[in-house]
């Protein structure tokens, strides 16, 4: 196997540390050092070695998304230096030219499953967790489009249990004994997307006002939205909650939640809320897609609920494990 690695962000160097300090080196590699910083606008980005690099390779691997039509996220040299903007343009370059030679995408992102915590924690933010995980899946970042690797065994659920040690009650309990702790009488909460993010199916004002519509034709149940932390959405026809709020202060007023593909799903499973999703949604297979039915929920039992946990914790490494040969294991899976 052959890898290209573009770009030098946190896990990126994590696998090119463990593909230097092979021992037998089984799998050759080489590396696109390009770097998401206005320093290196003007330098040279791809060579001609590096082109041919990606041509003879089974997969290139990056960091981040691609694909945004958002302004925001349109690069410009001058009016629009965003980091977001740069990395959106860029990965679409190298993800055109991967598929120009049927050259596979390994695409990294941020955390999947680990956010989980944070409904523990209270804290508001992935990146306030220890230790910290990569998502990891072949051609694309959201659950319905990428392939994930595929559960061996019950290990990594136990691993991950034993390496977030102090939250081992919490986490044993919603693993293995999952209790769904939503209001029966409580409100219905719609969270919405960033709007420069590409993860989204839809526009956030549009799943908002579809999502109200379809709700109303089968409860009068109270409905808050809740914007992305870092949105700029709002709207004086609903009731809005304030973006920060943390979903631990927010869950014990809630029936169920309305997601498109957010992550808070992990979150909010923790917490025991059931989720309406997307089919592009990482809680799709727990059996709520249908609006129409938000008057019967459908509740996972703990074999399904176990059995979806431990899925996940396959989606994502410890960035500790991306510098470690376990890791070519799980990259072979996915090119193969």
């Amino acid at each position: 196997m052959k890898l290209t690695i573009i770009g030098t962000q946190s896990v990126c160097q994590s696998v090119h540390y463990a593909l230097t300090s092979q021992k037998n080196k089984k799998i050759e590699f080489h590396q696109i050092p390009i770097k998401h910083e206005e320093d290196y606008f003007d330098n040279t980005m791809m060579t001609y070695n590096d082109l041919w690099n990606i041509q003879i390779s089974d997969a290139i691997c990056l960091f981040g998304t691609w694909g945004s039509d958002d302004k925001n996220r349109q690069w410009h040299p001058i009016t629009n230096k965003r980091r977001q903007a740069y990395i959106n343009q860029i990965n679409k370059f190298f993800v055109d030219i991967a598929k120009s030679y049927d050259t596979k995408v390994i695409v990294f992102e941020t955390a999947t499953m680990s956010r989980c915590r944070q409904a523990i924690s209270g804290n508001k933010h992935w990146k306030d967790e220890n230790p910290k995980y990569y998502r990891m899946g072949l051609n694309h970042w959201t659950y319905g489009p990428a392939k994930f690797c595929r559960p061996r065994s019950m290990n990594r659920l136990e691993k991950f249990i034993l390496d977030n040690a102090k939250y081992e009650p919490q986490l044993t309990e919603q693993f293995y004994h999952h209790k769904w702790k939503n209001n029966k009488n409580g409100k219905i909460v719609i969270m919405t997307g960033l709007e420069n993010d590409p993860t989204s199916t839809m526009p956030g004002p549009e799943f908002v006002e579809k999502s109200v519509a379809e709700i109303r034709k089968h409860t009068d149940k109270e409905i808050l939205i809740k914007p992305h932390p870092m949105s700029d959405y709002e709207s004086k026809h609903h009731t809005m909650l304030n973006k920060h709020m943390s979903l631990k202060d927010l869950a014990p007023l809630l029936y169920c939640a309305v997601l498109d593909n957010s992550t808070s799903i992990f979150e909010l499973t923790m917490l025991g809320i059931p989720c309406f999703t997307t089919s592009a949604n990482f809680g799709y297979k727990l059996g709520n897609t249908d609006l129409s039915k938000i008057n019967d929920i459908y509740y996972s039992d703990e074999d399904t609920m176990q059995k979806w946990w431990n899925e996940m914790c396959h989606t994502e490494f410890r960035e500790n494990e991306f510098k470690d040969s376990m890791i070519f294991d799980y990259i072979q899976e996915l090119v193969e």
